[in-house]
């Protein structure tokens, strides 16, 4: 198993307006680099990402943690018309996993009732919460676009994760 603590740099946080004007939520915040881990465009960085192939080169286990300096920061706005969203009922970063997945790698995954029932994958957000859409696995990168089934969170209810392989 890799797990890569690459994420625990220090990271500056500057407000990305283009991505306040496409996504309507206020504010978004993005870290340093190519690597991001978006809820509602709203970014929380990485502290540590968990990667591990089965012995025949398929997907086992995924964990992305969101970070710890971000998430503090990220709460600490006041005004959730700042930012798009109140982030104060929330006490840890946002966590999603792939456990003990049997996936290919080639080719993206699509994310959906049927992968929820068979395998342990979800968004740890003060409760596990499902998702759907499409994992891809590439060489180069890990990227995952997703709708959040409804619950704690607000419209529109969106999870990007992109991680640039090369610099783990």
């Amino acid at each position: 198993m890799k797990v890569f603590d690459k994420f625990k740099k220090k990271t500056s946080i500057e407000i990305d307006d283009k991505a306040k004007e496409e996504n309507g939520l206020g504010n978004t915040f993005v870290p340093d680099g190519v690597s991001s881990f978006k809820i509602n465009g709203i970014e929380f960085g990485f502290d540590k990402v968990i990667f591990e192939l089965s012995e025949i080169g398929q997907l086992k286990n995924l964990e992305i943690l969101g970070s710890e300096e971000i998430f503090a920061q990220v709460k600490a706005v006041e005004n959730r018309y700042e930012i798009g969203y109140s982030w104060d009922w929330v006490l840890y970063p946002p966590n999603v996993y792939f456990r003990e997945v049997n996936l290919p790698i080639d080719d993206p995954v699509v994310i959906n009732e049927e992968l929820l029932d068979d395998y342990d994958v979800a968004l740890y957000l003060m409760e596990h919460i499902d998702f759907y859409g499409t994992l891809t696995i590439t060489n180069d990168y890990i990227e995952l676009k997703a709708k959040i089934e409804e619950g704690l969170i607000e419209n529109p209810r969106t999870l990007e994760i992109l991680i640039d392989r090369k610099s783990l």
